[in-house]
């Protein structure tokens, strides 16, 4: 049973996603290790390039407390409507195709 602050915060999110990034492709590519004791900060950079018909494409820049390149990231997504993340799915009978 939810106590009544899980209820509150259930009801706030209900409904609240709007929209669903799914990713189409991600480029990863680790420029330096991170000590194996790990680091206390990680500075990270954020940036569309392109916004346009639903798709957009994101760079994202990490650099450790030095301004060292730790990580460099490129993706891909789509900016839909949650509600194609939250519909109902249909049974694939067997011998049928999705499509």
């Amino acid at each position: 049973m939810m106590d009544r602050s899980s209820q509150q915060q259930a009801k706030l999110r209900k409904g609240s996603a709007r929209m669903w990034y799914p990713t189409l492709l991600l480029n990863l590519d680790v420029k330096k290790a991170l000590p194996a004791e790990g680091v206390k900060f990680l500075f990270t950079r954020l940036q569309a390039k392109a916004i346009k018909n639903g798709r957009y494409d994101l760079e994202v820049i990490v650099m450790d407390a030095e301004g060292d390149l730790v990580a460099l990231s490129h993706h891909v997504c789509l900016a839909v409507s949650a509600e194609r993340n939250l519909a109902a799915r249909r049974k694939v009978e067997v011998g049928e195709t999705k499509l």
